[in-house]
Formats: structure tokens, sequence, C-alpha cells
């Protein structure tokens, strides 16, 4: 995903299901960049991992 011509700064995003009202819009998971990631009229870029955006184990 990304976002030409932006200015961000995040240190998280986060994927849901969009339900039309934010407070039944169900968290599926988050990404924890570590530290704050910006741009300033740049393209801000999330790379996926190759095996997916998530992993569910089951212990």
């Amino acid at each position: 995903m990304s976002w030409s011509s932006s200015t961000i700064t995040a240190r998280y995003a986060v994927i849901y299901v969009s339900t039309g009202t934010s407070s039944t819009s169900p968290l599926l998971c988050y990404v924890d960049f570590g530290q704050d990631v910006s741009t300033t009229d740049g393209t801000f870029q999330i790379t996926w991992a190759p095996g997916g955006i998530a992993t569910v184990a089951i212990v």
C-alpha cells in the first residue's frame, strides 16, 4: 500500500473491517513499526511480508 504526495507520521498501521461505524468496525490486526516513520510530500509505503499480513498460531 502506498500514499503518494503525503505528509504522514505513523508508528502503527491497523487493518480493520469497516462497518461504516467506528464503534462496530472490528480490528483484525495491527503492525508496530517500532518507531515513528514519516514522509513530507513523499510516498508513504507499507510493504507487507510475502507470507501475508498476519499469522495466527494455535498453541
